[in-house]
């Protein structure tokens, strides 16, 4: 015979503990975790509701997206894949005027017959993107600081994650009650001792055209989340593994002269990715480091058609005299030609980007 026991009431296993913290706990602890898997369950099947219903317009502007991506391997190919397909489903406005997952929820909230799931569900009509630093994080709740909103979250965890404390954590949240939880999980970077990465993401945020920090991260997300790894590196000097010393002093060279003129680290990086280039297709030592460093230096900076400057100048700062440096830029160019029109082509593209975000006088 069922006997219905209050909550207050004394457990009937004689502990002496009232029923809702002894054994009536357990009851409560595996209807939560009913709920955590119905839940999980619905992430499940609004992406594959998402696939079966929207494949091709999915497809379609996933080839678009990945034009602008920097993607290595397949396995990368993939990994973007299901990226952009989560936030496709999430945000993209579809032939309805809605997202998919609001016509998910108006489909499936008529079949779920556990009011609290269905709770869960009919709260998810505005989902929220995420990048931020990790703060903290145990088996069942992480917080992470929002890196434009500064706003400490607290999110559920549902499935295992592996982020571990200080990584810089991308993601899509929906709500859980009180709290935030993954969509379907959290993608993360390794923690950085800086904040490169929240650097990033401001001055990204900073120089678009949005008002509002939600809605920048909710259209520009995969492409933050591409960007973030390849802007944080600086490739200085001691970052590449040179084939032999006299490389090694040309890029330590260049790197110590660039810094002098206060150079931005991108711009300095970009020297030594030349280098490194030159000195892979090219074995034979430099018995003097300045001309090759005046070289990398010259090159680097007329990458920029609006930068003037000349082979005197920099034959001059480095000691050396003009004729021995167009000796070795012309060597270079020789031999890094390709990599050369890509660098220029990639200023030409900033710099058209930047007049036209400028307002013309006409």
């Amino acid at each position: 015979m069922n006997i219905k026991i209050s909550r207050n009431e004394p457990c009937p296993c004689g502990s002496g503990k009232k029923y809702k913290k002894c054994c009536g706990m357990q009851k409560t602890v595996s209807i939560t975790s009913i709920i955590e898997k119905e839940v999980i369950d619905l992430q499940v099947q609004l992406i594959q509701y998402a696939i079966r219903e929207y494949e091709f317009e999915i497809e379609q502007d996933f080839e678009y997206k990945a034009e602008e991506l920097l993607i290595e391997d397949e396995e990368e190919m993939e990994y973007y894949l299901f990226i952009h397909t989560v936030w496709f489903a999430l945000f993209e406005h579809v032939d309805n005027g809605g997202t998919i997952l609001q016509r998910f929820i108006e489909e499936k909230s008529r079949m779920i017959q556990r009011p609290k799931v269905k709770e869960i569900l009919q709260s998810w009509t505005n989902p929220r993107p995420l990048a931020g630093r990790l703060l903290s994080i145990d088996e069942s709740n992480m917080t992470v600081l929002d890196t434009l909103t500064e706003e400490a979250l607290s999110i559920k965890i549902l499935e295992p994650i592996e982020s571990a404390e200080n990584s810089f954590v991308f993601g899509f949240l929906v709500p859980f009650g009180n709290e935030w939880t993954f969509f379907p999980t959290a993608f993360d970077l390794e923690g950085e001792t800086d904040d490169k990465d929240e650097q990033f993401i401001k001055d990204r945020f900073s120089a678009s055209d949005y008002d509002e920090p939600i809605d920048f991260l909710a259209d520009e997300m995969i492409y933050m989340m591409n960007e973030l790894p390849y802007a944080s590196l600086e490739y200085g000097a001691s970052d590449f593994k040179w084939s032999n010393e006299s490389h090694r002093a040309v890029a330590e060279l260049y790197e110590s002269e660039m810094k002098n003129l206060d150079a931005s680290p991108m711009v300095i990086a970009g020297g030594n990715i030349l280098w490194y280039k030159y000195c892979e297709k090219v074995a034979q030592l430099t018995k003097k480091p300045a001309t090759y460093a005046a070289a990398v230096q010259y090159l680097i900076l007329t990458l920029n058609p609006l930068m003037k400057i000349t082979k005197k100048e920099v034959a001059h700062q480095y000691g050396i005299s003009p004729a021995t440096l167009s000796v070795a830029v012309t060597d270079m160019e020789s031999v890094v030609d390709e990599e050369l029109t890509d660098m220029r082509a990639m200023y030409a593209e900033d710099i058209n980007g930047e007049f036209e975000n400028r307002d013309m006088p006409f």
